[in-house]
C-alpha cells in the first residue's frame, strides 16, 4: 500500500513553482501525493495531476480578507478541515509556519505522523511580519518546529540561522532552482516587441511588482538614464502595477511585460542582456533570500546584476556570474549599470554554463529524495 503524503501550502497553488516541482518529486518517488491549498475565486476544487492530486479547501471568501480578526477566523476553521481531512495520512508537507503548526497539531492525535518543514523564508524575519504577528510567530516557532522530523529551507544563511536558532543538527538546503536546460542560442523577444535598439543593453526585473523588491529606485534610476543607451524591462505584475506601467508610458527606456506561463520564464530571461535582483535589505528574511530568478537567470545565461544582500552577494562572487550594488543609493545603481552596459555578457559565459549545470531542480531533487527515501517504507 502506497503512503499518502500531503504537500500544505497556503495559496491557491496556481504560481508556486516550488510546491509544484517538489509534489511531482514526492509523486514521482512513490508517495500518493496530495496538494491541499486554497480554494479562491472560481478555481475547481479537486484537480488530477500526472504525480498528484490537488484539493482545494473553501475558506468562504473569494479572496483572502483584510482584516485580521477575520483573517484568524478563516485561520482556525482552516485548521480544523485540515486536520480532521488529513490526520490520517503518512506524512505532512509544511510550507512555511502557518501549515507547521497544524501538523503540530495533528502529531497530537496521529503520533506516527511524519513532518517535513520546508520554510520558504527566515519565517520569524518575514518582511511585513511585525508587532503582534512577529511576537507570535518567535512564540510559535520554537514549539511547533519540534514536531519536524525533517526542516528544509532555501539559503545557507537561513540554514544556518535556524541551526543556531533551534539547535538543529541538520538543516536540509533545497534551492528554487529551475530544470536544467539547454541553450543552443539567445531569444530576442524584447528587442522585437519593443523595437529596443540593438545597440542598447538590456537590464531584466523579473518577478512580483511588490514592496521592498526595489520597484521604485529601478524607476527613479532609468528615468535619469534616458539618455544612456540602456533599458530596463519590467516582466511580471503585483501591486505596482499601475507604477510600472506609468512609468513605462512616461520613459522612452523602460517597458512592461505581463507575467508569462512558467515554463517560458527561461526563453524570455535569455532575451536581456543581464537579469537584476534588486531586492532591498528591509528584513533578514530578504537579506539571507536566494530567489528563484537567480537560478532562472543562471539557465538562460544570462550574467546576474544583485543587490548586496548576503547570500545573494555570495553566489553571484563565488560563480563569478556578474556585478554586485555596493549600496542602495540611486548613484550606486546607476555607476553599476554604466558598468555593465560597457562590458561585454558573454565575459561570463563559460562561468554561467558551469554554474548552470551544478544549479538545476535535476540536483535539487536528488537531494529531496534523499531526505524522503527513508519514509517510503
Amino acid at each position: 500500500m502506497r503512503k499518502r503524503l500531503v504537500n500544505i501550502v497556503l495559496n491557491d497553488f496556481t504560481n508556486d513553482s516550488r510546491v509544484l516541482k517538489h509534489a511531482v518529486a514526492q509523486g514521482k518517488m512513490g508517495f500518493e501525493t496530495t496538494v491541499a491549498a486554497l480554494k479562491l475565486g472560481d478555481l475547481p476544487a479537486t484537480e488530477e495531476r500526472e504525480y498528484f492530486k490537488v484539493e482545494r479547501h473553501e475558506l468562504g471568501f473569494k479572496k483572502m480578507p483584510k482584516s485580521k480578526l477575520v483573517s484568524l477566523f478563516i485561520y482556525l476553521k482552516l485548521i480544523y478541515t485540515i486536520i480532521k481531512k488529513y490526520r490520517a495520512y503518512d506524512v505532512w508537507h509544511c510550507n512555511d509556519l502557518e501549515p507547521l503548526l497544524m501538523a503540530w497539531l495533528a502529531k497530537k492525535v496521529n503520533r506516527k505522523l511524519v513532518v517535513v518543514y520546508d520554510a520558504h523564508e527566515y519565517q520569524r524575519e518575514r518582511n511585513g511580519r511585525k508587532g503582534l504577528i512577529k511576537f507570535f510567530t518567535r512564540m510559535i516557532e520554537p514549539v511547533v518546529i519540534k514536531a519536524a522530523d525533517e526542516v528544509i529551507t532555501v539559503s545557507e544563511g537561513i540554514v544556518n540561522e535556524y541551526k543556531r536558532l533551534y539547535k538543529l543538527p541538520e538543516v536540509h538546503l533545497i534551492f528554487n532552482a529551475p530544470n536544467q536546460k539547454e541553450m543552443v542560442g539567445r531569444q530576442n523577444l524584447f528587442r522585437e516587441k519593443f523595437a529596443i535598439p540593438e545597440d542598447h543593453t538590456i537590464f531584466l526585473y523579473q518577478g512580483a511588482f511588490t514592496i521592498g523588491r526595489g520597484v521604485d529606485i529601478l524607476i527613479d534610476c532609468f528615468a535619469q538614464m534616458e539618455t544612456e543607451k540602456v533599458s530596463l524591462v519590467f516582466l511580471g505584475s503585483g501591486m505596482f502595477q499601475e507604477k510600472v506601467d506609468k512609468a513605462a508610458k512616461k520613459y522612452g527606456n523602460i517597458y512592461s511585460h505581463p507575467s508569462v506561463p512558467y515554463n517560458e520564464i527561461i526563453n524570455y530571461s535569455s532575451s536581456a542582456d543581464y537579469g537584476l535582483n534588486s531586492v532591498e535589505n528591509v528584513c533578514l528574511s530578504y537579506y539571507y533570500c536566494m530567489p528563484n530568478k537567480l537560478f532562472e537567470y543562471v539557465q538562460a545565461r544570462i550574467p546576474i546584476i544583485t543587490t548586496p544582500l548576503k547570500d545573494c552577494t555570495d553566489f553571484v562572487r563565488d560563480h563569478q556570474l556578474g556585478l554586485v550594488i555596493p549600496s542602495f543609493e540611486v548613484d550606486d545603481f546607476k555607476a553599476t549599470f554604466i558598468k555593465a552596459s560597457k562590458t561585454d555578457p558573454l565575459t561570463f559565459r563559460d562561468a554561467l554554463n558551469t554554474t548552470a549545470d551544478q544549479f538545476n531542480w535535476e540536483n535539487e531533487e536528488k537531494k529531496l529524495q534523499r531526505i524522503y527515501q527513508k519514509y517510503l517504507s
